[in-house]
């Protein structure tokens, strides 16, 4: 079934990105080309109906538009805690991060948010 946890594709990810409009599609553009530069082997998924990244069985990173910009999801209440004043600019909950319209989540803040999930499902 397209979009399910067991049988996606990188397509189901360009549809959902498609459908947004402008300035999200973009900033979702942006944000997966920086996972990708990250984890070019990452696989691409959908969870929860968002589009997704698993890296070595495990999903680190979803993300999502919304109506003022994107989320980040760590898929960890805990990743976001861990990070702490990395993240304090952010307006987030316990498992999300908010980004709003015209801002982008740096290729180091991004690839430190997925370590800390690599790490927390390691341990």
């Amino acid at each position: 079934m397209p979009g399910s946890l067991f049988a996606m594709t990188s397509a189901d990810v360009d549809s959902y990105i498609a459908a947004q409009t402008e300035p999200q599609r973009e900033m979702l553009e942006h944000l997966r080309a920086t996972i990708l530069d990250i984890h070019p082997d990452a696989q691409q998924v959908i969870s929860y109906a968002l589009p997704a990244f698993k890296v070595e069985g495990v999903i680190v990173a979803g993300m999502g538009a919304t109506k003022s910009g994107i989320s980040y999801y760590p898929h960890s209440g805990s990743v976001l805690g861990v990070a702490g004043d990395v993240v304090a600019s952010y307006s987030k909950t316990k498992g999300a991060m908010h980004v709003p319209a015209g801002a982008e989540l740096s290729r180091e803040l991004v690839a430190q948010l997925i370590d800390i999930k690599l790490d927390l499902a390691r341990s």
